[in-house]
């Protein structure tokens, strides 16, 4: 049985090389994690890493079973020369190809967001019919604007699928993916996005400016109330919190409302991940949120249409 071991390095605030450890992986599972020294994780503010995108969470849930507190870690740099799935994708000429379509800008400033994804990891595939028909079904039942992946490898998606979404409705349209690089800003950009959706702690920070310099707006998701605080000072437009709880993977609509119970903010906070029902939207309007982003658990409905009813704003 073959395993392989995949280097990380650490880095001090002032980007001085500090430690590495060896992540062993026999099989797919992570049997070992072996820290060498290192007496302030707490400064810790970057992890190099080679890779797949989709291993992130898992990445950090074994971070934590080490002793490593979330809120610990400040910066996880993926825009590397060994981060390659995301490169891989990028060189592939996947995000020069579209060209400008000139669309007009949109604006968003509040309620649901509907996703258009066509699979994920975890699910399988979601949707396989007609994008302009789904658009226009979130459209016609009350959704605020609409969530786009263009991650091609584990979501399925498309960038053309942008274009679509903004040519078929009149709603704000977000770009979501894994962005690293100003190339997929661009991209996202030419197609026709409103928003672009950047990770705390993968996508560089100076892409928020990099996606303001082209006229567009920035939602910063966020996974901890450290993160939430650190995002607030920054330029981005609107904050998202994603639900899912790193210590144990699960996705609770309680980690929005927690974070907003510690922190409020005066913005668009937008909650993302497994929001479900009409009851979970109430609790969530009444913490503060301004927003929910809600794909899996409409693309799994019965009824597309009378789930947007049921989840809008």
């Amino acid at each position: 049985m073959k395993t392989s071991i995949t280097k990380w390095n650490f880095w001090w605030s002032n980007s001085q090389k500090l430690n590495e450890f060896e992540w062993i992986e026999r099989d797919g599972l992570k049997n070992t994690i072996n820290l060498m020294g290192h007496p302030h994780i707490k400064d810790i503010i970057g992890v190099r890493r080679a890779g797949k995108t989709f291993l992130m969470y898992q990445v950090i849930h074994h971070l934590i079973k080490t002793g490593i507190k979330p809120e610990e870690i400040l910066y996880l740099n993926f825009d590397d020369p060994e981060f390659k799935e995301v490169k891989k994708t990028i060189n592939s000429g996947y995000y020069t190809s579209i060209e400008d379509e000139k669309l007009e800008k949109r604006k968003y400033s509040g309620g649901l967001i509907a996703e258009i994804k066509p699979a994920s990891p975890t699910e399988g595939e979601l949707y396989s019919d007609s994008i302009e028909e789904l658009a226009a079904i979130y459209e016609k039942n009350g959704a605020n604007a609409i969530s786009v992946l263009t991650e091609p490898t584990f979501f399925k998606g498309n960038l053309r699928n942008i274009t679509i979404a903004k040519k078929t409705t009149n709603l704000p349209i977000l770009m979501k993916d894994f962005i690293v690089s100003e190339k997929q800003v661009l991209a996202g950009k030419n197609a026709g996005a409103d928003i672009i959706l950047l990770i705390y702690g993968i996508s560089p920070p100076k892409l928020i400016d990099y996606v303001h310099l082209l006229g567009l707006e920035v939602l910063l998701e966020v996974h901890t109330l450290a993160e939430f605080k650190r995002a607030k000072r920054t330029k981005a437009d609107f904050i998202g919190i994603n639900n899912r709880n790193l210590k144990n993977m699960e996705v609770d609509v309680q980690n929005t409302i927690r974070i907003l119970g510690s922190e409020k903010s005066d913005g668009i906070v937008i909650s993302e991940s497994g929001i479900k029902t009409k009851g979970d939207v109430e609790l969530l309007k009444k913490s503060g949120v301004k927003g929910i982003l809600v794909g899996t658990n409409l693309l799994k409905a019965k009824n597309i249409g009378e789930k947007v009813k049921e989840l809008r704003f």
